[in-house]
């Protein structure tokens, strides 16, 4: 069996996390009443597009849950799915995704789905616009991976 060769995927997004007003795109689903909030979770769907700008293209979406776990500090811990929507990338195409901060910093890319089997990399974060309802962060994604064959369930 030949072993399947190791990939770079190398992309930039902007992120667009919404967690104010009729758009919003997050929600807070366990409240805290401790000092910088600790224990507070939160759920996100934050569109990733490949531009700012009305004709930019919806690529991915950031899929998960962030959550307050700094007792001292404000430090938000995030999981998340990058899932993929673009028709050029295989259907079910994920990068799991973990890390802290929000506004600035890196989360690890510890695994993927689909044309992203056995991900591995880091996305590069950092802040890039202000907005009434939230902000517009941009992501640069550097993953290797290894594809692997389809899987074939044995007859029975």
């Amino acid at each position: 069996m030949e072993t399947p060769a190791k990939k770079e995927l190398n992309l930039r997004l902007f992120m667009y996390h919404t967690p104010l007003g009729p758009n919003k795109n997050q929600t807070t689903i366990v409240e805290s009443n401790a000092a910088n909030s600790f224990g507070c979770v939160a759920i996100n769907d934050w569109p990733c597009y490949d531009g700012l700008g009305n004709d930019a293209k919806l690529i991915a979406r950031a899929q998960g849950m962030h959550l307050q776990a700094g007792v001292k500090e404000g430090r938000w811990y995030n999981s998340l799915n990058l899932e993929l929507e673009d028709p050029k990338y295989k259907k079910g195409s994920t990068l799991q995704v973990m890390g802290t901060v929000v506004e600035s910093g890196e989360w690890s890319i510890v695994g993927g789905t689909g044309e992203f089997t056995l991900a591995e990399g880091l996305i590069y974060k950092r802040f890039v616009e202000q907005r009434s309802d939230g902000n517009i962060m941009e992501l640069n994604i550097r993953a290797f991976y290894t594809t692997l064959p389809d899987h074939k369930w044995p007859s029975n």
